[in-house]
């Protein structure tokens, strides 16, 4: 018997002390290797070499890519936004400000990274992916910065797939640890808008029927309004379902409101006849169902109101029942008569000899202005001078304006005011059309003109 070599000892006593593992082929070699004492020493190497493979062949470990290559690349992703914080009573804006919405997390980018998919992930991370998409040839705009490519003063922007390509270079060039800021200007984002739903404050969108109460820029305010005025509306209510009339229109073919007389006869409801007997009835001088003695109920009747017709008004148009048989001509003699007494009557009359002496001739040059210069009537008081010019423009022109006082007082829009008032914001206050409204800045200037003269020469 040969000597057994001391390696192939220290071999054999290594896997008797390892524990047993669970293969048909580990049990047969370290029998072999426990009864081959008297083998040969190639043998005994051999059968040593493949047991030590057969056993540890699970617990060989294979390389797995570091954390941050799981992870990828960190980015900083940021959503800004103008938001409002302070509107006025129409919920137009006056005030905004800027807000910034920020978050972190890890996106993997490599060679086949695609840009609308690397926006999407982005998007994800700010909240957004459920209101706006990539565009699939170009879009959204993003301003994109990291160390050595840009900074957050000047970014680089990126638009297009072959600037997306550039950066994304560059990224995978640097390390692991690089972290990329990106920005999304959400005020820019409109054309790519995937749904109609407007961003709440919340982080997440979840639709609730009260965040119009509490977001909304056409929310109602009652205190925008006195108790009269919100009296007066709550009356119109009244009379609008009590009167409502299904066979005339309005002006422009909304729904129509008209008093039944007594006899019959339908009397259309304006703003200014609603204003009056609202009034009344805040006072408790009428009901809904009995307009007030002071009310005008006489005037058009037909079912529409009538418009002006130039600076005359409206006209009567000519009858087609008209009598068109030419008059008799009258005698001539008759006509000299007429003209003849019409001339008389026109000739100066000697008038009688006055007993007082002529006037003295003044050495002071009389003031001719003295007399255009005077008021043709009083100055009407602060307060009611806004309803007076309402007034006298109804009388110049024939435009009905007076029930737009509330309306202009609850604004401080006075006479002087309502020249400089763009002629859409008047249009919206007055619900009247275009020329009239220019009609009305016309004849405020002419108005506010003599004002100004009278309490000069006051």
């Amino acid at each position: 018997m040969s000597p057994i070599p001391i390696a192939d000892l220290l071999n054999a006593l290594d896997k008797e002390n390892q524990p047993p593992v669970a293969s048909s082929k580990t049990v047969v070699a370290r029998t072999s290797s426990a009864a081959s004492f008297g083998t040969s020493s190639s043998k005994a190497n051999s059968a040593a070499s493949q047991d030590t493979q057969t056993e540890r062949a699970p617990s060989i470990e294979v390389d797995e890519p570091a954390e941050e290559e799981k992870l990828g690349y960190l980015h900083r992703v940021t959503a800004t936004e103008k938001r409002p914080v302070a509107t006025n009573r129409q919920g137009v804006v006056t005030k905004t400000e800027k807000h910034e919405d920020t978050r972190a997390g890890h996106i993997a980018m490599h060679q086949e990274t695609e840009r609308s998919g690397w926006i999407n992930l982005c998007l994800r991370l700010v909240g957004l992916h459920q209101h706006y998409a990539p565009g699939e040839l170009s879009g959204p705009r993003v301003s994109i910065y990291f160390s050595g490519m840009g900074t957050k003063s000047s970014p680089c922007t990126v638009m297009t797939d072959d600037e997306f390509s550039t950066i994304l270079k560059e990224v995978i060039r640097r390390n692991k640890k690089l972290t990329v800021n990106v920005v999304f200007n959400v005020d820019d984002m409109g054309p790519w808008r995937i749904n109609n739903l407007k961003r709440t404050h919340a982080d997440s969108f979840e639709p609730d029927p009260r965040q119009e109460l509490v977001f909304g820029t056409q929310v109602p305010r009652t205190d925008a309004y006195s108790p009269r005025a919100q009296l007066k509306g709550t009356a119109v209510g009244h009379l609008k379902r009590q009167w409502h009339c299904d066979t005339h229109k309005g002006e422009h073919g909304e729904e129509g409101y008209c008093w039944i007389a007594p006899d019959g006869r339908h009397v259309p409801l304006n703003n200014y006849r609603f204003d009056g007997w609202s009034s009344a009835m805040v006072d408790g001088e009428a009901s809904k169902y009995t307009p007030p003695d002071s009310l005008d109920l006489d005037g058009n009747s037909s079912g529409t109101l009538a418009r002006p017709r130039g600076r005359g008004g409206p006209r009567p148009s000519a009858s087609t029942s008209a009598v068109t048989a030419a008059a008799p001509v009258p005698d001539i003699n008759t006509l000299l008569s007429v003209a003849v007494a019409s001339l008389i009557g026109q000739l100066p009359r000697a008038q009688p000899r006055s007993a007082t002496p002529p006037p003295v001739p003044s050495a002071t040059v009389p003031n001719v202005h003295s007399v255009n210069n005077l008021p043709i009537s009083p100055v009407p008081p602060r307060n009611t001078r806004l309803r007076t010019c309402l007034a006298d423009f109804y009388q110049a022109e024939e435009v009905d304006a007076r029930a737009c006082e509330d309306a202009f007082a609850r604004f401080d829009i006075g006479p002087d005011i309502i020249p400089s008032v763009p002629v859409a914001r008047l249009g919206d206050l007055t619900h009247l059309s275009e020329g009239n409204v220019l009609r009305l800045q016309r004849f405020c200037t002419r108005w506010q003109a003599r004002l100004d003269a009278k309490l000069e020469k006051n």
